[in-house]
Parts: structure tokens; sequence; C-alpha cells
């Protein structure tokens, strides 16, 4: 890795672990970085959010979405789902698809207010935790 690649896994390393009760180990985070696109919105040369998403024919499916703790409610999380969804319309692609824990309320309203629908349930879909999630959906 590259001194400024070093420098943004460290970031989004240490933005995972704040950000998700199972945050990704290193060796997960860096298999991440050769298999999906990435995302980021910096701020004075930090990583302050990212999205890791993959393209799937005609959807981009969002793999890993989240913003530094002291950055949310600045809209950041809108500037990067803001990225992506143009990113999408750019390549014509017809949706957007993601998946989350049916307890993350929080995100589910986020995702709500770009027009993301609730596609449907998939039991035991994580390993561990709150194992159910939702497939979410927004058309294009």
């Amino acid at each position: 890795m590259s001194k400024i690649s070093q420098k943004i896994f460290s970031e989004i390393l240490e933005i995972d672990q704040k950000s998700f009760k199972y945050s990704l180990t290193p060796k997960t985070l860096g298999s991440y970085f050769s298999k999906f696109h990435l995302l980021t919105i910096r701020k004075n040369k930090k990583t302050i959010a990212y999205a890791f998403h993959q393209i799937k024919k005609d959807r981009i499916f969002i793999n890993r979405i989240a913003v530094s703790p002291d950055f949310r409610r600045k809209g950041i999380g809108t500037k990067i789902m803001n990225k992506i969804i143009k990113k999408a319309k750019a390549l014509k692609l017809t949706k957007i698809r993601l998946y989350t824990r049916i307890s993350n309320v929080r995100a589910i309203t986020f995702y709500q207010k770009f027009n993301f629908k609730k596609n449907k349930k998939i039991e035991k879909y994580y390993p561990r935790g709150e194992r159910s999630a939702f497939v979410l959906e927004k058309k294009l």
C-alpha cells in the first residue's frame, strides 16, 4: 500500500470501528479494497465518510457505508448517498440496493429519505447479533 492508501485504510478502519458493533477486521477491510469500489468524503485531507459498493448488472449494491461519528447529523451521509446516486445515474443503472439489520432504525429512516423501499426480509443474514436484514432498494 502507498502512504496515502495506508492513511485512507487507517482512517476507514477507525470510522468502521466507531460506527459498527461488529466492525471489520483489518484483514477483511483489506479484502474490501480489492473487491469493491470505494467512494469517500474527505475534509482537511482526512476521510470522514466512506461507501464500499459493487456494480451488478443493472444496479449498485452498497456493501458498507459509514460516517465518522464527529461528522454525523451534518449532511455528510446525504453527500455520500448523493455521490452514489449520481454514479448510478451516470452509469445508466436502474436501482441501488443494500441490506441493513432490521433493528437499525436510524439507518432505515435515513435510506427512506432517499426513497429506498423495504423489498424483503432475510432471516439469518448476519452471522452475529441481530441476524435478520431488510433488503432496501431505490429505483432510479
